[in-house]
């Protein structure tokens, strides 16, 4: 008997820092566009909108990102560190949606 079984192939998506006059942001591809995540700020309330937005997303689909390029300046060095643990998060998330039946 031949069973057959679903594969799933985890979506990588796009991440870079750029730079906006003085401040500097992870920029992160999402389903319409991008959104960023200050990096030499601090406001809770705009990462607590991301989060959510990628929340959403999740639903849907699995993924994680890969910053476009490393650099050697402090603040790809911060951004590389930042999307292990996001993708180590979004990981736990998706599973919780799967698990609770959340997911699409």
């Amino acid at each position: 008997m031949h069973l057959e079984r679903e594969e799933k192939y985890m979506e990588i998506r796009k991440a870079d820092v750029v730079m906006d006059g003085s401040l500097y942001y992870l920029e992160l591809d999402v389903t319409d566009g991008s959104i960023r995540i200050p990096l030499n700020g601090d406001n809770p309330n705009v990462i607590k909108k991301i989060f959510n937005k990628l929340i959403l997303e999740l639903k849907s689909k699995e993924f994680n990102y890969k910053l476009k390029e490393l650099k050697d300046n402090l603040y790809y060095q911060i951004s590389d560190e930042y999307i292990k643990q996001l993708n180590r998060e979004l990981s736990s998330v998706h599973v919780e949606l799967e698990n609770m039946g959340m997911a699409d």
